[in-house]
């Protein structure tokens, strides 16, 4: 639309133009010379007026779609969208309008007014997604249903932050619970070695120390033998926070405050143990204050309950086969952990065998087609080897014939050349014999 009036501002300024040249006779010349002065000058205001426009055009366009990139951020993808309820229309129930409603504006969005489907709503909210509106589905509507709205009403900031004070909530309630804890910095992971029998995981060799700082309330010695612990590392809050759950082998008081413990990894260490230790060895060497928080026992499930085991301490259990006291339920869940580590270990053993196996047919098939291959070229080779032989051969009696044949050749001519060089001499005598006679005769001659 905008064309048509800069093509009739451009329309006018030419009929301005030439109305002026065409009606300059009887006008003063200063006049005609001011009047295309404001002419141009009137083209220059309405360009300059066009070039705000366009800014003014361009600063709606980037304001539009920055607050509509501020409204997702805050409200999601449904941000802005009209909504409409289509298993509700008409319904009397004021309370599931409303909560509905309350929900849609959580979402940023507004609700349609209108009674049936029209092209200006975007989503069409229903209780079954495979009983969508023909209507809808018509004009290609967006279909969503109470789970998918509640899960939008989730992930919009508001449902963020109320799921951070949530969790805020049940970080509280956890770091309040808690029975009896410690923190030290005297924690000696335990030296292992690789257990040729396990692949992937490590023997203990050397059991690991912990030294712990009793209260006043710690009148007793509140660890014996066989109690587990539980260690993290206080420096990071990555996964090598976890320094594992450990049972304590030996209890000793080095002061009046300080137990020392032996302790021993409840599980069989794998590298994941290795990395959490190592981690913590670079941590108490390199970090100002380092320690660790050792707990007597942890939650097990989101109610923040106790180990069932922890809460059976001090308690016996009968059984057909006798009393089992708690101490002994922790040491047959030991006995588990480590049959499930050795399974585990197994399973990986297996896991290896069978890729050592896979790599050894593979080498094989790759050996099997080498030799393939070096056989071709053996048979070809052995072929232009007898194909060579043969031409070999024959060139060797042509050559013998040749020789032969050249031999008797030069028989022949030594012969030749013997009566040859008898004839000569012959001649030659027969010369001699003519030049003595005559000589001879000469001097026989002179003496007359």
């Amino acid at each position: 639309m905008h064309y048509v009036f800069i093509g009739l501002i451009v329309i006018l300024l030419l009929a301005g133009a030439t109305a002026l040249v065409l009606g300059r006779q009887g006008i003063n010349r200063t006049t005609l010379i001011f009047a295309g002065l404001v002419l141009v000058a009137t083209a220059g205001f309405i360009y300059l007026a066009g070039r705000v426009a366009e800014r003014e055009r361009a600063w709606r366009e980037t304001i539009r779609d920055t607050t509509a990139e501020i409204n997702t951020t805050l409200y999601g993808e449904f941000a802005g969208k009209t909504f409409f309820l289509a298993d509700r229309a008409g319904t009397d129930d004021p309370n599931e309008i409303t909560e509905l409603r309350h929900k849609i504006l959580q979402l940023g969005g507004t609700l349609s007014p209108s009674k049936t489907i029209r092209s200006s709503v975007d989503v069409v909210v229903v209780d079954d997604l495979d009983k969508i509106p023909p209507r809808a589905q018509e004009l290609n509507i967006e279909a969503v249903d109470q789970a998918k709205i509640n899960d939008a009403i989730a992930r919009t900031l508001g449902g963020l932050n109320t799921a951070i004070i949530t969790k805020q909530r049940e970080q509280t309630r956890l770091e309040t619970w808690r029975n009896r804890n410690w923190k030290t910095a005297l924690f000696k992971p335990p030296k292992v070695e690789p257990d040729t029998s396990k692949p992937g995981l490590y023997r203990v060799v050397e059991d690991g120390a912990l030294q712990l700082t009793l209260s006043a309330k710690d009148t007793d010695q509140p660890l014996n033998e066989g109690a587990e612990l539980a260690i993290f590392n206080l420096q990071t809050d990555d996964e090598r926070g976890f320094l594992g759950v450990f049972s304590i082998q030996t209890v000793s008081n080095r002061e009046e405050n300080i137990l020392s413990l032996s302790i021993s990894p409840l599980t069989t260490p794998d590298q994941y143990d290795l990395a959490a230790w190592k981690d913590w060895g670079l941590t108490s060497r390199a970090a100002k204050n380092p320690h660790v928080a050792v707990y007597e026992d942890l939650p097990t499930s989101s109610e923040l309950s106790v180990d069932a085991l922890t809460a059976l301490r001090g308690t016996e259990v009968k059984t057909g086969n006798g009393s089992i006291t708690s101490g002994g339920l922790e040491g047959m869940r030991r006995d588990l952990l480590e049959e499930l580590s050795t399974i585990g270990s197994m399973i990986d053993s297996v896991g290896l065998a069978k890729a050592a196996t896979e790599r050894e047919r593979d080498r094989k098939k790759q050996t099997a087609s080498d030799l393939k291959s070096d056989r071709d070229a053996w048979e070809e080779d052995k072929q232009f080897a007898q194909d060579a032989l043969e031409r070999l051969e024959s060139r060797s009696s042509r050559l013998q014939q040749n020789l032969r044949d050249t031999r008797t050749r030069i028989f022949e001519l030594r012969t030749e050349l013997t009566e040859l060089n008898g004839r000569l001499m012959a001649e030659g005598n027969r010369e001699t014999q003519a030049i003595q006679k005559s000589s001879a005769a000469s001097g026989t001659t002179a003496l007359r």
